[in-house]
């Protein structure tokens, strides 16, 4: 009897981890910022994106009320970078004043930082638990911090092109 206990104990222990806020398997299952997937394709966002002037694969978000994290933190910007029509990358922009509590929030949803470069830096990195999703915090502008989710499997597949393409212009020389 003893044994079945803690047999069940243990597995609904496992299923309450599993996708709890403050862990890095949250960051697994949230799989990037409200409404947006790491992962989906950037055409069921049509209604609320647009593409940038710069670069066709980057769009920025239109929908003002996207545009907040709970009742205190005011976004400037949301842009979102796609790698074959799909998305790989969101990024959010708020004033510096924000940093602090950008940071108080993200911990309370991923729990603490995988790993922090330089300590002397405010920017810090999230990993999820399968190691496919990374989430950055960058506070070292003066005009911007800066929170990006990143899909790392879509981002490797993008590199892979992107260094394929380097050396085929190197051979050309």
């Amino acid at each position: 009897m003893k044994k079945l206990f803690i047999l069940l104990f243990a597995i609904l222990s496992f299923s309450f981890v599993y996708a709890q806020k403050g862990t890095a398997n949250y960051l697994s299952e949230k799989r990037g910022f409200k409404c947006f997937k790491l992962g989906a394709p950037i055409s069921i966002y049509k209604d609320i994106v647009t593409p940038t002037k710069d670069n066709p694969n980057t769009y920025s978000v239109t929908d003002s009320t996207l545009f907040t994290i709970g009742n205190d933190i005011k976004l400037r910007h949301i842009f979102i970078k796609t790698f074959n029509d799909s998305v790989y990358s969101v990024s959010l922009m708020a004033k510096p004043e924000y940093r602090y509590k950008i940071k108080n929030v993200l911990i309370a949803a991923f729990g603490a930082w995988s790993f922090q470069p330089n300590k002397y830096i405010e920017r810090y990195y999230w990993v999820s638990s399968d190691q496919k999703i990374e989430l950055l915090l960058d506070c070292n502008y003066r005009q911007w911090c800066i929170v990006t989710y990143k899909d790392l499997e879509i981002d490797l597949k993008k590199g892979k092109l992107d260094f394929m393409k380097d050396k085929k212009a190197a051979d050309d020389l």
